[in-house]
């Protein structure tokens, strides 16, 4: 089942993204996005493993971003994907049907770009601005995301892309 809310891991001020990804689990955390940026595959999957490990401990489902390769050698729940990351069919050849595909939207577009792609689930924002992100998109705010939600609810189908 896919939750609405969603820890995205970042290096806490002493430890470990691991170390941050235990504190929300032992907080009652159930989604949890390991983002670990500018890595190779190579030095993430140890992390990859460690927070899947703990993740099954607590009953909670990790989502890898950016990597599909890892998200399939750890069997995470998912990966999850920006726009600029791998377009989502490609990912779905790596990780099969048993994984889910999640992806970035920033505008009423991208989200049926990532419909029609195949996500299964659509991460809209950035909400306010964060330092975690390089090339920040603009950002939607709260009422960004009413407006966008709005326009959702007021469609029967996806409009042609």
């Amino acid at each position: 089942m896919i939750q609405h809310l969603q820890y995205i891991s970042q290096t806490p001020e002493t430890g470990t993204h691991i170390d941050a990804i235990e504190q929300v689990l032992q907080a009652g955390g159930k989604w949890i996005q390991l983002r670990i940026k500018n890595k190779a595959e190579a030095e993430i999957l140890p992390f990859a493993k460690a927070a899947q490990a703990l993740c099954e401990n607590y009953g909670a489902k990790l989502i890898i971003n950016d990597y599909p390769h890892l998200a399939k050698a750890v069997n995470s729940y998912g990966v999850h994907l920006g726009l600029q990351d791998m377009p989502v069919p490609e990912a779905r050849k790596i990780i099969g049907k048993h994984q889910i595909i999640g992806g970035t939207a920033n505008t009423f577009e991208h989200i049926w770009q990532r419909v029609a792609e195949g996500a299964d689930y659509i991460g809209l924002g950035p909400f306010r601005f964060t330092r975690t992100k390089e090339n920040l998109s603009p950002i939607v705010g709260l009422e960004g995301y009413q407006k966008l939600m709005e326009r959702v609810k007021k469609l029967e189908s996806a409009p042609p892309l």
